[in-house]
């Protein structure tokens, strides 16, 4: 079978068709790419819409946890504050019943002591005055033991003197014993004078000994009432001690209330700078979240035009492919006519 001949005109058809074989050829290669790169773009966004939805969950999780932490914290430094509240204010109560009770029992021990110190002052100065009054009369019987001392002297010398009379002459001894009578009777008298004034002594004597008695339980009790009032003071200084160790515990409790306050304006000031960090990390992330939202709507639009590319490439080359493949045909056609024709 001989080699068919065309003329220039279907050479230059030929050609031309070869171009344009080269060229649907390089566009179908450009079309792929194009189609490589679309679905490179389709996996990128779909990357950067699981990383946006994945962001927005992390935004939303880190809100949440941060409104609950806030919440925990809060309620954490309440339930705090109020127990060391309640636990200060219990322990102030019990101190202060405390207080109020040996306050109101050394009062009374006081009133008590007082009454006491006044009736054993009282009963000091009756006896100093008992006792004058006892000195006075111990003086004045004093006096009259010695007049009663006197008049016996007197009576014995005169009774010597008599003996010694009636001895010289009887008969002035009888003149004289019937003058007797009236100094006998006299020293009759002075005999129970003197017996009533010792009997008297002798009972002022055992009053004075029951006095000093009374005296000397007058100073123990004195010595029992100095004990108590220094048992008085002791408790006044136990209550003194007590009372200031009480103001210690006020000035402590308001020192670690101040420190408990200036720790939670501390807290606080951390938290609202963690707050101020936060926001300005959701800051971030808003514009983070912004800025992937634009890159996949640029990515989407990328697509949107490359799938118009793409199906414009295509109906070329369908068109490109159909034109070629007429060109074939008559290319074909053109061949067997001639053969047939020769």
């Amino acid at each position: 079978m001989c080699r068919p001949s065309f003329s220039e005109e279907q050479l230059e058809q030929l050609n031309e068709l070869t171009d344009q074989l080269i060229v649907m050829k390089k566009d179908l290669q450009h079309s792929k790419e194009e189609c490589a790169r679309l679905a490179d773009a389709d996996r990128q966004a779909q990357h950067w819409r699981d990383e946006l939805d994945a962001m927005r969950d992390s935004v939303d999780r880190l809100q949440r946890v941060e409104n609950e932490n806030r919440q925990l914290r809060d309620r954490l430094i309440d339930f705090k504050y109020w127990k060391e509240l309640e636990a200060e204010q219990e322990k102030l109560m019990v101190g202060n019943t405390e207080a109020s009770v040996n306050a109101a029992h050394l009062e009374t021990v006081q009133r008590r002591l007082e009454s006491d110190l006044e009736r054993a002052l009282q009963q000091i100065s009756d006896l100093e005055q008992q006792r004058e009054s006892n000195i006075k009369s111990i003086q004045m019987l004093r006096e009259e033991v010695v007049g009663l001392k006197l008049e016996l002297h007197n009576c014995s010398l005169f009774k010597k003197k008599r003996i010694s009379c009636i001895s010289m002459d009887d008969e002035t001894s009888l003149d004289l014993s019937s003058a007797s009578d009236p100094p006998l009777a006299a020293r009759n008298l002075a005999s129970q004078l003197y017996e009533e004034k010792i009997k008297r002594l002798e009972q002022e004597n055992e009053s004075l000994r029951s006095q000093e008695t009374t005296r000397n339980s007058e100073c123990d009790y004195t010595k029992r009432l100095s004990e108590l009032e220094s048992k008085f003071l002791v408790d006044q200084a136990e209550l003194e001690t007590r009372c200031l160790h009480l103001e210690q515990e006020v000035r402590k409790f308001k020192r670690s209330l101040r420190e408990e306050i200036s720790l939670r304006e501390e807290t606080a000031a951390r938290v609202t700078s963690t707050e101020a960090s936060l926001g300005r990390e959701r800051e971030k992330h808003k514009l983070a979240l912004e800025s992937a939202e634009q890159r996949a709507s640029a990515a989407e639009e990328a697509q949107d035009n490359l799938y118009e590319q793409l199906s414009s490439t295509r109906k070329n080359v369908l068109a490109l492919r159909e034109e070629l493949i007429q060109q074939h045909v008559f290319v074909f056609l053109a061949g067997l006519i001639h053969d047939a024709l020769f």
